[in-house]
């Protein structure tokens, strides 16, 4: 069977910092580098945009909800990272900032 390990950090003092690893069949460059894309105009908004076509919409929908609750709930400061080698698994960060965290006492 596979591994799936799941850490969390503190990082400058300012940012929890969760990983989730596995060392699963990873996702190939291209579909990575689509998703690390999409995550990034994402990033650059507080919600998604809702003008995009419907299979477009559909595709990354739960990256893209949680990407979008993070920002709706941590601030734009929150992020979303997604790492993968063909063959060696994938990583998926997340970021929020370690203030608003103590506001909703995680």
């Amino acid at each position: 069977g596979g591994s799936l390990v799941i850490s969390s950090r503190i990082e400058k003092g300012n940012m929890v910092i969760i990983s989730v690893q596995d060392n699963g069949p990873g996702i190939s460059e291209e579909r990575l580098r689509y998703i690390q894309h999409e995550l990034e105009m994402m990033g650059s908004r507080s919600v998604p945009a809702s003008s995009q076509d419907e299979e477009h919409v559909k595709d990354l929908f739960g990256l893209r909800n949680v990407l979008g609750r993070m920002k709706l709930y941590y601030g734009r400061e929150a992020d979303l990272t997604v790492h993968s080698v063909a063959g060696e698994g994938t990583t998926v960060t997340i970021s929020i900032p370690l203030e608003r965290c103590k506001e909703f006492n995680l």
